[in-house]
């Protein structure tokens, strides 16, 4: 029996396709490599050094100075090269506090320093001012305006004072003024003092660090703040809402983060990403006598802690929060390196593996990178271009606080394992002095050369060392390259956030080869501070390479052919969102207004699931489904699936399924949000519809969809597009379901359609639909078209010639046929279907129009005498 019993629902009024090429991300696993072959294996480019400092020779100051917060790279003057800001701190200088340093590049390998003209000074803050005023920790950059120029925020705790090149005194600091400082950039390096304007609270917060977020994902740059508290004063986080005119709003709360790790502790770092791809920024925190934690967002504008159940330790002296997808799955894994500023205490780095399943593993001693040691910042960055990501860790060392202080460079065999480089590739940096304390590192391309250059900055030493007893100098580390290549990306958002920042990158190359990364700011060191630069991906030796960007907003952009050594600009929306090329739509497919609006007293039964079981085969004889929301004024909840392989538990055999199928959901105004692989965004939300697939390889998405507006030409149509991820053909189940409370909104699926390859046998086109329980019957009529199509569409040049159509119930028994839909049978049906409005425009195509109680119904389309054709098969719910 051709009958599919558990069907959901679907339909199109888009009833062509032209494939895009389009790339997604999927797991890939990597063969063991044997120890003794492994040496071997490691890139040429470990035989001669890599790296050399350049510091004097680029204008880098070799200044004494201290710092806590981390180096942050950005372009601050749009001239499409990096420059560079290194932190301070005033206890280094006995004649009083210095500004930051603000490198702008001058394009020729070489910087120089703004100083003072940066106008990053507390001269520009008028009435606050005290003998801490630059006791700057975390540095941050971000357009929070959308002008198109990156803003500063500065993030300073006040837990220091007294005269400068005084230390280890405790300032009553309930009497001074709040620090932290919002600067709006000008467009050449410099920057004017904004924070009283933007609404900023004045109120005492000990701010350590500030992150640019889209925390609610309505395209404009949010800013939290992790503070921190002091002997005499508690403190809580501060999350601000930005109002999109200049000015932010304090969210109450701060959405669930206010007491994150606790509030009053001296946790002092935070880091965002999208850990588990639903598309909203999640976040983790942690600091000195701090328990690290992590936070999920709930897509509502709410936080909730999850530390435990994702698998995570909550151990204290996180010093450095680096996200980075180090296996190419596509899941951004999480490495934590923990130190102290005296003592050994609990240290211990920990690379957490990204199960894809909202959970991480710990596989520290696995793959090698099991450092016991102080390390502070630590910094993803594939700095031979090898395609894999490689990580650079910061070790403050010394005899006090630990031994040696040789930093880290773990190279990524590609295995899931790492070597430590650093002494070989020139970046070691081992001096084991008392006052010299490497923290702070950055990676950054500043000659546009394709390869990541590194910046180093030492901070406060373990004895809170000052003057020129402070060796803090900052180095700049050029990076000599090799001759493998890399892809420069930069985004530029629309609907999203200007920066992009929550935007996930794949960069395919060489046949099936990823590589992937969510933009969450970058250029700095994951220690309490976020720069902004160009995504970096080494391809290795491949010469061309895809680009695709999932934005916040759902909407997904793809760039094919980019050429290697390239630093390309995504703007959102660029390539129609992947939107098919559009071909005209037939005129058998309804417009949405012959479709009434439903009275709701008493409501008819409304479609509550539709579905179509569909040979998804390549070209046009992809499967597409389309669906009208209509009815009322409310969003309507919706889950659109696509299974295959699972169809082996309907009878089906494996050998004739989709093995792999991807979706696509084309909204009105042409974006598209795509899925392949159903637990790579969205799992959550997919679960609590009681719908999820079975099989990981089906694809799935959870929509809320406006409806229907007839002041809006073309609102509340939407359409779905099977493929194959592989590039495979075969039989797959296409559904929609109201996931909505019954009853609880006047919007419905309305009108519904499938187009694809109706065969033979097994592989005619299966219909399902699900009348809800709402009190009195639907009129439904249901159409199967075929010679109509040729006529719209030139491009589909083998339609079904003749069609007919089949309704039965749950029990697979047939309720009545049709086989030209002028030979209805009835008296009057053929006037009946006439005065819908949506009668077929081909004598030889079927159509069934019936009032039908609530159940479970199929239609199955096929072609008479056994033909075969591209087929269009539609159920539309009339009131």
């Amino acid at each position: 029996m051709l009958y599919v019993s558990n069907l959901a629902t679907v339909g199109a009024p888009d009833t062509s396709h032209t494939m895009k090429t389009s790339i997604y991300y999927s797991r890939r696993f990597f063969p063991s490599v044997l120890a003794g072959v492994l040496l071997v294996a490691l890139s040429s480019s470990l035989c001669a050094q890599q790296f050399t400092d350049v510091s004097t020779a680029a204008g880098i100051e070799h200044v004494k100075t201290r710092a806590w917060g981390n180096p942050i790279w950005g372009d601050l003057n749009n001239d499409g090269y990096l420059d560079l800001i290194v932190p301070v701190h005033e206890l280094a200088y006995l004649g009083g506090p210095p500004t930051p340093f603000v490198y702008i590049n001058n394009k020729d390998g070489t910087f120089h320093n703004l100083g003072t003209a940066s106008g990053l000074t507390g001269l520009g803050n008028p009435g606050v001012n005290s003998p801490d005023d630059k006791d700057w920790l975390g540095l941050s950059l971000g357009d929070y305006n959308g002008d198109g120029i990156l803003d500063f925020f500065a993030a300073e705790p006040p837990f220091q004072s007294g005269n400068p090149g005084q230390s280890n005194i405790t300032p009553d600091t309930s009497t001074m003024d709040t620090r932290n400082a919002l600067y709006k950039g000008n467009g050449d390096g410099t920057f004017t003092y904004t924070a009283f304007a933007a609404g900023l609270e004045i109120g005492r917060n000990y701010g350590e660090c500030g992150f640019w977020v889209d925390y609610n994902n309505d395209g404009k740059l949010d800013l939290f703040v992790k503070s921190q508290s002091t002997n005499m004063e508690a403190s809580v986080n501060v999350l601000y809402k930005n109002n999109g005119n200049g000015t932010f709003a304090k969210v109450a709360g701060a959405a669930g983060l206010e007491m994150a790790i606790g509030g009053t502790t001296a946790g002092s770092i935070v880091s965002f990403a999208d850990y588990d791809n639903d598309g909203f920024m999640d976040v983790v925190m942690g600091g000195n006598d701090a328990p690290a934690a992590l936070y999920h967002n709930n897509r509502d504008g709410t936080f909730s802690e999850v530390t435990t159940t994702a698998g995570l330790v909550s151990r204290v002296n996180a010093n450095g929060l680096a996200w980075g997808d180090y296996n190419n799955d596509g899941l951004l894994d999480l490495y934590i390196s923990r130190g102290k500023q005296s003592g050994m205490g609990d240290l211990g780095n920990t690379l957490y593996h990204n199960n894809g399943d909202g959970t991480f593993t710990d596989v520290t001693a696995a793959a090698g990178v099991n450092d016991n040691t102080n390390t502070w910042a630590a910094v993803w960055g594939d700095y031979d271009n090898d395609g894999f990501l490689d990580l650079y860790v910061a070790r403050a060392g010394t005899t006090v606080i630990g031994p040696g202080n040789a930093n880290i460079l773990y190279h990524n065999n590609g295995d899931g394992t790492f070597t430590n480089v650093a002494k070989a590739q020139g970046v070691a940096m081992e001096t084991d002095l008392p006052g010299a304390a490497h923290k702070l590192a950055a990676w950054g391309d500043y000659n546009n050369d394709g390869f990541l250059d590194l910046v180093v900055q030492d901070g406060i030493a373990p004895t809170l060392q000052t003057g020129d007893n402070a060796t803090g100098y900052h180095f700049l580390f050029k990076n000599n390259g090799n001759s493998n290549h890399a892809i420069k990306v930069n985004l530029k958002g629309t609907l999203s956030n200007l920066n992009g920042i929550g935007a996930r990158v794949t960069v395919t190359y060489s046949g099936s080869k990823i590589a992937f990364s969510e933009n969450n700011g970058g250029g700095g060191g994951e220690y309490a501070s976020q720069g902004a630069e160009p995504l970096h991906f080494g391809i290795g030796a491949a010469t061309v390479a895809s680009v695709q960007v999932i934005w916040p907003s759902g909407v997904v952009d793809t760039r094919a052919a980019v050429a290697a050594g390239s630093t390309i600009t995504i703007t959102e929306g660029e390539s129609g969102g992947g939107t098919p090329t559009p071909t005209p739509t037939p005129s058998a497919t309804p417009t949405p207004t012959p479709t009434p609006t439903p009275s709701p007293t008493p409501p008819s039964g409304t479609l509550r699931n539709i579905s179509t079981r569909v040979d998804v085969q390549s070209g046009n004889n992809v499967a597409i489904a389309g669906f009208i929301v209509t009815g009322g004024t409310a969003d309507k909840k919706t889950l659109i699936r696509v299974r295959g392989p699972s169809l082996t538990e309907n009878g089906l055999p494996a050998s004739e399924l989709l093995a792999d199928p991807m979706l696509e959901l084309h909204l009105p105004d042409g974006t598209v949000v795509s899925n392949n692989n159903w637990k790579a965004r969205q799992e959550a939300a997919i679960l609590q519809t009681g719908y999820a697939p079975t099989n990981d390889l089906e694809s799935a998405i959870y929509a809320t969809l406006p409806p229907l507006d007839p002041s809006v030409p073309g609102s509340g149509v939407y359409t779905a597009v099977v493929t194959s991820h592989d590039g495979g053909t075969g039989i797959a189940l296409v559904e929609v379901y109201d996931v909505d409370t019954e009853g609880a909104s006047l919007s419905q699926l309305a009108n519904i359609s499938t187009r694809g390859f109706v065969g033979t046998g097994d592989n005619v086109l299966i219909g399902g639909f699900i009348v809800g329980t709402e009190s009195s019957d639907a009129p439904v009529l249901m159409r199967a078209l075929g010679p109509s199509l040729s006529d719209i569409d030139p491009n589909i040049t083998d339609a079904l010639q003749d069609p007919t159509l089949e309704l039965r119930d749950a029990n697979g028994t047939l309720i009545t046929s049709n086989d030209n839909w002028k030979e209805c049978g009835a008296t009057g049906c053929q006037d009946a279907i006439q005065n819908t409005g949506l009668a077929p425009t081909n004598d030889k195509e079927a159509a069934i129009l019936r009032d039908l109680p609530a159940g479970i119904y199929t239609t199955i389309m096929q072609g008479a005498g056994s033909t075969s054709g591209v087929g269009l098969v539609e159920v539309y719910r009339l009131k």
